[in-house]
């Protein structure tokens, strides 16, 4: 490596989710993963102090990521539990029988289920649209803003841009 490079192996320490038999963690392990690796997230989410408990702190899901990542930076342990996570992701979605305690889900489902649990801890709880603003880490790092526009091929004409 070059230009005062550090390999990726280097950097992060090498450590690993729990997944006994029976508990089917595999979907949020992954979810937990990429969101460790990608450095942009990793980097701001360890600034990040205080949020809002919409629920009680065994219930919520932020925490129990922060504290994973924690680990993930600082620990000893080779093995770390996603266990608090995954009970406070199963008590949130009870309601919808999602994530719940020894059955597989999805993966693509529980990032979703974490990157709304970050957006929900910076939005105020009088907050009926849902916004954030400034945007919260969610959506600094995941955001993506659309505009369609039509444009005429023969005289040029272009319609009102329809932001998504």
């Amino acid at each position: 490596m070059s230009g005062g490079a550090v390999a990726l192996s280097s950097a992060l320490p090498e450590k690993g989710l729990e997944n006994p038999e029976g508990a089917h963690n595999c979907f949020l392990n992954v979810s937990i993963q990429t969101l460790w690796h990608l450095r942009s997230f990793r980097e701001q989410f360890a600034e990040i102090g205080c949020h809002h408990h919409h629920r009680s702190d065994e219930t919520c899901a932020f925490c129990a990521l922060k504290s994973i990542f924690v680990h993930f930076e600082f620990s000893e342990e080779t093995l770390l539990q996603p266990t608090a996570l995954r009970r406070a992701l199963s008590t949130l979605y009870t309601s919808v029988a999602r994530f719940q305690l020894g059955r597989m889900d999805d993966a693509s489902e529980a990032l979703e289920a974490l990157l709304d649990t970050i957006h929900d801890a910076f939005v105020q709880p009088e907050n009926t649209s849902g916004e954030c603003n400034p945007p919260c880490l969610a959506h600094r790092v995941f955001g993506l803003q659309l505009c369609e526009q039509s444009r005429c091929e023969h005289c040029h004409e272009t319609s009102e841009p329809m932001p998504y």
